[in-house]
């Protein structure tokens, strides 16, 4: 349905689930259509790609756009192409080992679908980490955590992307280290 994004008035980077359909920390909320660099988001206009979360939930494609991680556990590394392209294996998905949850790492660069990018903010170009929003379990709902997940002003965030150096931490406690970022590929 939505392409949301996770908002943390405390800057916290990931969080869990709580009770009642709500996030573990109550600094944190869904916002809704926050991913602006979805079609499912506030983006609409520019008609990007559905993320690698929808993908996957609506078994689209010939099947082989998204590389299955499996369980984190052992250090790996895996090599992204543009998501708005149309190569295999352009997209990772992967399990939290103690939490359950299962994130989606895509690279978003000025390709296909996501040509827009070209001329939008640069911090919406680079390595994207989405996952299902379950504070919204009732529908097939997306969530983007963006590098910071403090509230943004008005519709659309301009840093929705992650570059080459920063390092994610699930809130279990899983490491994502973003190596490089080019147009053409991320590991």
């Amino acid at each position: 349905l939505h392409a949301n994004s996770l908002q943390c008035t405390n800057g916290r980077q990931d969080v869990g689930s709580g009770n009642g359909g709500r996030w573990a920390d109550g600094a944190c909320t869904s916002r809704e259509y926050g991913d602006t660099t979805d079609l499912m988001g506030s983006a609409q206009y520019n008609q990007p790609v559905i993320n690698s979360y929808f993908w996957d939930a609506g078994n689209f494609g010939r099947g082989n756009e998204i590389t299955d991680g499996g369980r984190a556990g052992t250090p790996r590394t895996y090599t992204l192409r543009p998501w708005g392209g149309t190569a295999a294996n352009r997209a990772v998905k992967f399990t939290d080992p103690r939490s359950g949850d299962t994130y989606y790492i895509e690279l978003r660069q000025p390709a296909g679908y996501d040509q827009y990018l070209q001329s939008g903010p640069s911090g919406n170009r680079g390595v994207r980490i989405v996952r299902a929003d379950k504070a919204n379990s009732w529908a097939v709902n997306s969530l983007i955590i963006p590098p910071s997940t403090r509230p943004f002003a008005g519709y659309y965030n301009g840093r929705h992307a992650w570059q080459a150096g920063q390092t994610f931490t699930t809130h279990a406690g899983t490491t994502v280290r973003i190596d490089s970022v080019s147009a053409a590929s991320a590991s």
